[in-house]
């Protein structure tokens, strides 16, 4: 067997690797989300308290 075999996965190379691309982007996605909405979480707190403040 040969690396071109075995990237072909017997004529279902395409499915194949295709599934792997879309589960490894879903993870990262999974991984990154919570970062960037953390982020807005906190700056919408903080913009909170800042009106807070200016209300007292």
């Amino acid at each position: 067997m040969n690396w071109q075999q075995w990237f072909d996965m017997g004529g279902y190379g395409a499915y194949v690797w295709s599934s792997y691309a879309l589960t490894a982007i879903i993870l990262l996605w999974n991984l990154i989300t919570p970062i960037f909405r953390r982020r807005e979480v906190l700056r919408k707190i903080q913009n909170w308290y800042r009106q807070e403040d200016r209300l007292s």
